[in-house]
């Protein structure tokens, strides 16, 4: 019997992160995000601030932030669905800190023949 795909995958996996950071999806490709999972420990007097951003419109997909003093975690839980789009296609994440922002980025990767 075959073994059956595997189309879990995570797209962006990074600790304490800090300015911008970009992740393309592969020609081909066609990407389901699903959840992206992030963790802050601000000291006094930092506050921190994340935006998951569509590489390809430039819409701001997802954003979190946290106040000074605080530590916590943040989760997004939805369904978006990013393409190749001609290589312009992929995520953005881009922090305001002097901290650092823990994260991770997960979904489904599916083959786009149509999107080469």
């Amino acid at each position: 019997m075959a073994t059956p795909p595997v189309y879990s995958r995570r797209f962006f996996g990074m600790p304490a992160i800090t300015g911008e950071q970009e992740v393309y999806v592969p020609a081909g490709k066609r990407w389901i995000m699903r959840d992206i999972d992030v963790y802050a420990n601000n000291g006094v007097g930092a506050y921190s601030k994340i935006w998951v951003i569509d590489r390809y419109s430039r819409g701001t997909i997802w954003w979190h932030g946290w106040e000074p003093g605080s530590q916590s975690t943040g989760q997004f839980r939805g369904r978006q669905v990013i393409t190749y789009s001609g290589g312009f296609g992929g995520l953005i994440v881009q922090v305001d800190t002097i901290q650092g922002v823990d994260c991770y980025i997960s979904g489904y990767e599916f083959d786009d023949p149509t999107d080469v």
